[in-house]
């Protein structure tokens, strides 16, 4: 099955696009995000290949820019992480998720490998990745399934070294609906292919 997603922020200065393919081989996410400000703008595409279960094992991203900037890392799909270069990189051992700041979709991973059910809590070591800087940092966050509803359903998602905390309505897919105060999901399509 394919699914595509477009998010745009409510001060309308930044946007998302993504494209998942899923089938018995795993998944793929292949992204486009744009971010419009006055200093500087960012153009990035990133794919993401996972595993049936949604493990992380292999994350792309490229600076669509005069710089053509790009980041490689390799995961075991259980914590650890190398680069392009198969160095390990000790400081995200433990992360089995990715979070690329401002992005809704990267949440759909965690939520999707996670299978919580409702009213059920995890913690998780996330890699953070800063989309100017290509920074790379491990960022504990907390997930909790809220419960099912007829949309999908609500989690709660808590960074918890800042204290953020927003509780954020996802589709059957697990995509983000809405992430309150930031974004909205603006189009969503799925394509089923094969009998």
């Amino acid at each position: 099955m394919n699914h595509e997603a477009m998010w745009r922020s409510l001060d309308g200065t930044k946007f998302e696009h993504v494209k998942i393919l899923e089938n018995n081989e795993g998944i793929t996410a292949d992204g486009l995000m744009i971010h419009l400000n006055d200093n500087e703008t960012l153009r990035m595409r990133y794919r993401i290949y996972c595993d049936t279960s949604w493990r992380i094992h292999k994350a792309e991203l490229i600076k669509l820019d005069e710089t053509d900037e790009r980041l490689l890392l390799l995961s075991d799909g259980n914590g650890t992480w190398r680069n392009e270069r198969d160095t390990p990189i000790d400081e995200l051992n433990g992360c089995r998720d990715i979070d690329i700041h401002f992005s809704p979709f990267t949440n759909t991973l965690a939520i999707r490998r996670l299978n919580l059910q409702p009213g059920e809590s995890a913690n998780i070591e996330a890699v953070f990745i800063s989309g100017q800087t290509m920074q790379l940092a491990a960022a504990s966050q907390r997930y909790t399934h809220l419960g099912n509803n007829s949309s999908g359903a609500h989690y709660k998602y808590e960074g918890l070294s800042s204290g953020f905390k927003k509780t954020l309505p996802v589709d059957h897919t697990g995509l983000v609906m809405e992430y309150p105060g930031y974004f909205k999901r603006i189009w969503v399509s799925d394509k089923k292919h094969g009998p």
